[in-house]
């Protein structure tokens, strides 16, 4: 069994909300390119830098060795660039055909809050991995320190982490004027994107 903890936000006014289910195979890229999907909105935003994409993924793997090491293929950031669509990367495929699904929400909003968005790369950890943590902070422009802001943010994983989930996982904070990224255990191999 699988619990599950659950909240809804509604909000009266300000805020326009969209969402769907999609989906992202593989094709015949080769292991370790990565893979886009861009999904065109039915209704465009007013403006996509007042914009926050949250996205939730699962797949239908079976438990053996090859896909217990393919955990990260589950990491999918979506980010966007214009009014009109979303976009969906993965930094990871597979040559065996390994199809994700996936739910997104798009929330824009539309007064009384600003969004701030950027990207930090955590390093590839030098000496003492993996015992030591690697972290990455960004500047952010916040009202008083930052009591009324919530951070949403998501990642991918290097590309040398496959399987290791410890490596994987990033925790992000608010620090005042700054946003500190950590990860769990040290990455050995190519930087962790953190799209925040």
């Amino acid at each position: 069994a699988a619990n599950i903890s659950w909240q809804v936000i509604e909000f009266e006014d300000g805020v326009f909300v969209q969402r769907g289910i999609s989906s992202l195979a593989n094709a015949s890229q080769t292991s370790g390119n990565g893979r886009t999907k861009t999904i065109t909105l039915n209704t465009p935003l007013t403006d996509y830098t007042n914009a926050v994409p949250i996205v939730y993924t699962k797949g239908l793997f079976v438990t053996n060795g090859n896909d217990d090491e393919m955990t990260d293929l589950f990491y999918v950031v979506g980010t966007m660039s214009n009014n009109s669509q979303i976009t969906l990367t993965r930094t990871r495929n597979a040559t065996a055909s390994k199809t994700i699904q996936i739910t997104w929400q798009l929330i824009e909003f539309l007064s009384d809050a600003t969004v701030q968005t950027g990207t930090v790369v955590l390093p590839v950890c030098s000496s003492g991995c993996p015992q030591s943590n690697q972290s990455a902070n960004a500047t952010v422009s916040l009202s008083g320190t930052g009591q009324n802001a919530l951070l949403f943010f998501s990642w991918n994983p290097g590309s040398s982490e496959i399987g290791i989930d410890s490596r994987m996982n990033v925790r992000g904070r608010i620090v005042n004027d700054s946003l500190e990224f950590i990860s769990g255990v040290a990455t050995t191999g190519a930087n962790t994107e953190v799209t925040v």
